[in-house]
């Protein structure tokens, strides 16, 4: 009985978690985003919908991070940065999409951004559906993630990262 149960849990942790994020930029921004585990049997779903935000504010973790000890130094320091690079870095590694597909028309007031903009798809080697307009200025974007990851490796990822920040006293900061 116990193989049977110690293998049900290999099972669902070795199954893998599919997510789509589904990001369409026009007169401010919609981000679908969907997981899904067991087949699609279990489901997450979130739709967010926002305006430009144009306050320059500082969010509410960063603003909490730049606050200052006792002796007027920072509360963190050059090994937390470290850690929080390392784990963006292997994160997007990790989550890395295996479909992308990006749509739309982009057109800058001056059309030398519109040929940068241009230069970037080519030298990214992403292949997208853009057109390009040097003549009108619009910024209208549809962009599609799909990828899927492992449930144990994913845990194990996020545990080595808790453990590294529970070291540097992470929790301490916020």
């Amino acid at each position: 009985m116990l193989i049977v149960i110690f293998s049900m849990i290999i099972f669902f942790l070795l199954l893998p978690i599919k997510y789509v994020i589904d990001i369409k930029i026009n007169n401010g921004i919609k981000i679908k985003f969907r997981v899904s585990y067991l087949f699609g049997l279990v489901k997450f779903d979130s739709t967010k919908k926002k305006l430009k935000d144009k306050s320059g504010k500082n969010s509410s973790v960063i603003s909490k991070l730049n606050k200052k000890n006792s002796n007027g130094e920072n509360k963190f320091d050059i090994k937390f940065l470290s850690i929080i690079f390392k784990f963006i870095r292997e994160l997007i590694k990790k989550l890395r999409p295996q479909k992308i597909i990006i749509n739309g028309q982009i057109g800058f007031d001056d059309p030398c951004y519109t040929g940068y903009a241009c230069a970037l798809e080519n030298i990214f080697g992403i292949r997208t559906n853009i057109k390009y307009n040097f003549e009108q200025e619009i910024f209208d974007l549809h962009l599609y993630f799909r990828t899927q990851i492992c449930t144990l490796f994913f845990l194990l990822f996020m545990l080595k990262y808790i453990f590294a920040f529970i070291k540097c006293n992470f929790f301490e900061v916020i």
